[in-house]
C-alpha cells in the first residue's frame, strides 16, 4: 500500500453506521471522528510510517477539546489493507 489517504480513510469512515462525522482538522493534519456514543477518536499519520494511523480515543467532544485522551498510543498498520475495510472496523471496534 502506498501512503495512507487521510481523505479516503475520512470517507470509508463516514459511511459507517457507528459514525456520526469525520472531518479532517487541517491545523492538525488529523480526522476527527464523533461515533454515536459520543466518543471521539482523532487519527492521525506520522511522516516516519505513513502506512500506519496513529489514534486517540476521547470519553467525549470535551475531552477531545481539553486534550483528556481515554485511550492514547493506539494505531493501526495499512500495509496490507488496500481497502482500509479492516483499519476502519479495527478503530471502531476499538472507540465503541
Amino acid at each position: 500500500m502506498q501512503n495512507i489517504n487521510l481523505h479516503r480513510l475520512m470517507s470509508k469512515l463516514s459511511t459507517r453506521p457507528e459514525v456520526r462525522t469525520a472531518d479532517i482538522v487541517s491545523w492538525e493534519d488529523i480526522i476527527k471522528t464523533v461515533m454515536r456514543n459520543g466518543t471521539v477518536v482523532a487519527i492521525g499519520v506520522q511522516d516516519e510510517y505513513p502506512t500506519v494511523a496513529l489514534y486517540t480515543i476521547y470519553a467525549s467532544d470535551e475531552d477531545y477539546r481539553h486534550k483528556e485522551p481515554l485511550s492514547e498510543g493506539l494505531h493501526y498498520d495499512f500495509e496490507d489493507d488496500h481497502d482500509y475495510k479492516n483499519g476502519v472496523e479495527a478503530i471502531i471496534k476499538e472507540a465503541c
